[in-house]
């Protein structure tokens, strides 16, 4: 069992995981021995304060770019009134066809109401970028998506960052809204598992990519980061083509050299993710399509980010494919258990031969199982969150939507021009 258990791990994490572990291990130890953590300066949390030169809450802006977002828009606002000032939130509403603008309007907010306000996501932010180099004086802004809940500590604990000139950009970390009360069996089935994507992908791939030291982190998530703004001028932030905006502008900073990218759990903001197939897939689909559109517009160049990139994709589009043929080997494998008759049919005895004497097909699906459902464990005990260990049963289904949508979103990027409209999933 034990090569079985290995195939499980390489085609479940890759070899790109297991790399970035082992690198935010290195992280951790220099995060704790050797270097004071940005956050330590100012720890509301302690009631100390030392004396450092960063960012302060006053001169940061927020933008919230908002189609059709009613449902959700008023808790966006109530999440940041806390932490900046209300004339320092611009929610640009232009196309929306709700009550949006109206909801915004009520508190006092600026409003961003008409056509030179941008019609598509990436539209939005770039012309709202423009209005503040043009009429204020901010030195940092915050992109936040309309279904974001920013917490209260975001600012208190991502500025900090900024005390380091090299730094950029601070990197939200994502966690999902999860409402077992009021959610449906499946509903949390969905919520559940993207949350167990977050925390892998988040608390060890980003962890890692983002230390100073390396610096490759290819995402900057558009729902909630920050940015310097003198360098926003020099990114090219709606590019015509592309399906989503924050991968190219990730790729953006480090095609040109801007700086370098900042990121931990304690900066985090919560959002709400699809809690349907038909959400979840038309998401997933417009996440990978947008990062292929990425690669396909920027390519590759001399650096450490490139090669990094490089490694990441041969990973996963190698692991994704692998996995795809995953149900195809475990029914050859197994229908014969079921139904004993189907080995009379000479190209399945065929098969059933060439797939058993090359692999033990059981000891491959137990060992792709137990490490997946491992890895379920391992979020339910770090968040104590019991409703994981029965979902955690349907997961691997949706680990094959995601390889299969991986795959088939890279022609698609190539023979498909996007617009950049919107296409949110139902809100709640």
């Amino acid at each position: 069992m034990f090569w079985e258990y290995i195939f499980g791990v390489f085609v479940l994490f890759g070899f790109n995981f297991i790399f970035w572990f082992a690198v935010g291990g290195l992280r951790l130890l220099d995060d704790v021995l050797f270097r004071k953590h940005p956050v330590k300066y100012f720890d509301v949390s302690r009631g100390k304060k030392k004396q450092k030169q960063f960012l302060k809450p006053r001169q940061v802006a927020v933008i919230i770019p908002a189609y059709n977002e009613e449902l959700v828009i008023a808790d966006t606002i109530k999440s940041l009134l806390p932490i900046v000032l209300r004339k320092n939130i611009f929610v640009n509403t232009y196309g929306s066809s709700d009550r949006t603008a109206e909801i915004a309007t009520r508190y006092k907010v600026n409003v961003l109401n008409d056509k030179t306000a941008g019609k598509t996501k990436a539209e939005k932010l770039s012309n709202t970028v423009k209005i503040l180099n043009e009429k204020y004086n901010y030195k940092a802004v915050l992109f936040v998506d309309a279904d974001t809940r920013i917490s209260r500590d975001f600012l208190v604990r991502g500025l900090p960052y900024f005390s380091d000139p090299d730094v950029v950009a601070v990197a939200g970390y994502a966690t999902t809204l999860w409402d077992r009360k009021n959610a449906s069996f499946w509903s949390m089935f969905y919520v559940s598992y993207r949350e167990r994507m977050y925390f892998f992908m988040q608390v060890i791939v980003k962890y890692a990519q983002t230390w100073r030291n390396t610096n490759v982190s290819p995402i900057i998530p558009g729902f909630a980061s920050i940015y310097r703004i003198d360098i926003l001028p020099q990114i090219d932030i709606n590019p015509k083509g592309l399906v989503i905006e924050d991968f190219n502008m990730t790729f953006e900073v480090h095609h040109k050299k801007l700086g370098k990218i900042a990121h931990h759990r304690s900066v985090f903001a919560t959002t709400q993710d699809p809690d349907n197939f038909k959400d979840y897939v038309q998401q997933i689909s417009r996440w990978d399509l947008g990062f292929w559109q990425t690669v396909r517009r920027h390519g590759f160049w001399a650096s450490a980010f490139s090669a990094s990139l490089i490694f990441y994709i041969i990973d996963v589009m190698f692991g994704s494919i692998v996995f795809i043929f995953l149900p195809l080997i475990f029914f050859v494998g197994f229908t014969p258990i079921l139904i004993p008759s189907i080995l009379h049919i000479t190209w399945f005895l065929s098969m059933y031969n060439f797939i058993h004497s090359i692999i033990n097909v059981k000891a491959i699906f137990i060992g792709v199982f137990i490490i997946d459902y491992t890895m379920t464990f391992i979020v339910a005990f770090a968040q104590k969150r019991v409703e994981y260990f029965l979902f955690g049963f349907g997961f691997l289904f949706l680990r094959y939507v995601d390889s299969l949508l991986y795959v088939l979103m890279l022609p698609k990027a190539y023979l498909v021009t996007s617009t950049g409209r919107w296409k949110s999933p139902t809100r709640r």
